[in-house]
């Protein structure tokens, strides 16, 4: 059975995955931290406590409160969907004692992280705070685990089908996180194996300001698909240019018209399928007819000179194949006196490209 730690603020439905959890043949509940999310972490940690008392699972799970709040905004709950105690306000519920203080949730994940490796699976339910604060504390150990499953959302594709079958973008903030939008990519008809591709775009509301974060998966056998794909990214930026050109105060700025901050600051990343020489990432950093200000690729902005380290096929390759830097972060211009580090972490094996860190402030 595979030892799993989950991370939760129940919540209805988190209180109905706890319980399917203990029934199953395939896992093991080793370790239960709560976070605020759906109600605030004392309702959370009261609501595990219940949980315990009703399914009384054996072994018992190792259970620690967490954070009681996000990193960098005000707590947003969902009580008005699950009640003020997050389980429907039931009258009836048994009195249970509360849980213990300490070790807390960020000690908890490091210690289950060096027992059991590999081998655990981190299924979080709720909020990413103590994931990000346990990574703050530990990173070494954190990164050890095995298998990390945390909720996203997606409106556009089948689920509940079994194993994976498309890829996906997924953008985690702990800053306020504003308009979000889907960007469908072009996708010519060709012979070559292709799929659906997307860019999601998200406005973070970041210290010195709100900028667009944009993740995107470029086509990996079609050079003409890339092609059409990094037109389609470039439109984009130059859309919200005249979008905010021509945004001026009307008469419904109170309604469902009113507009949203759109900035022409930007941070587009993700796997563009190019290696460095490729002329279609020249492309995508050429400038603008228009006034939108052009791409800066972030490596090169700190490293002038210094060519990308390899960034894909790193530590799974076959004999004929070899590894190449396919995994970019670009900022706009007005951005790059922000950037303080990129790093590449080659040491990483949790898939078959390596992490890229940027560093703005």
């Amino acid at each position: 059975m595979t030892p799993v730690l989950i991370d939760t603020d129940p919540g209805i439905d988190d209180a109905l995955a706890l319980l399917f959890a203990w029934s199953s043949p395939e896992i093991r509940v080793d370790t239960i931290t709560t976070v605020a999310g759906n109600v605030p972490v004392t309702a959370a940690n009261t609501n595990v406590a219940r949980l315990l008392a009703l399914r009384r699972p054996t072994p018992r799970p190792i259970v620690a409160p967490g954070a009681a709040g996000p990193l960098a905004r005000a707590l947003t709950t969902a009580t008005r969907y699950h009640g003020e105690d997050g389980l429907g306000d039931l009258p009836d519920w048994p009195a249970v004692a509360p849980l213990n203080e300490a070790p807390g949730a960020v000690s908890v994940m490091v210690d289950a992280a060096r027992r059991h490796g590999r081998e655990l699976t981190l299924i979080a339910l709720g909020p990413l705070t103590n994931v990000a604060l346990a990574l703050k504390e530990n990173a070494s150990a954190i990164g050890r685990v095995g298998r990390v499953v945390a909720m996203g959302g997606a409106v556009d594709v089948p689920g509940n089908e079994g194993a994976r079958k498309r890829f996906g973008n997924l953008i985690a903030s702990r800053f306020p996180v504003g308009r979000v939008m889907r960007h469908a990519l072009p996708w010519p008809r060709t012979s070559a194996p292709s799929m659906p591709r997307a860019a999601l775009e998200a406005v973070i509301q970041a210290p010195f300001g709100p900028l667009r974060v944009i993740t995107t998966h470029l086509e990996y056998y079609s050079s003409g698909h890339r092609a059409a794909q990094i037109e389609r990214l470039r439109e984009l930026h130059a859309e919200t240019n005249r979008e905010n050109e021509r945004s001026t105060a009307s008469s419904h700025d109170a309604g469902p018209f009113a507009p949203l901050p759109h900035p022409d600051s930007a941070i587009v990343c993700g796997d563009f399928n190019l290696p460095p020489e490729d002329p279609l990432r020249a492309r995508f950093l050429e400038a603008f007819l228009e006034d939108a200000p052009k791409f800066i690729d972030a490596w090169e902005a700190l490293h002038p000179g210094k060519a990308h380290p390899h960034t894909f096929r790193v530590h799974e390759r076959n004999d004929d194949e070899s590894p190449y830097c396919c995994d970019y972060v670009f900022v706009t211009e007005d951005l790059v006196p922000r950037l303080r580090s990129i790093s590449i972490d080659g040491d990483n094996r949790a898939s078959d490209h390596q992490p890229v860190i940027v560093e703005l402030a």
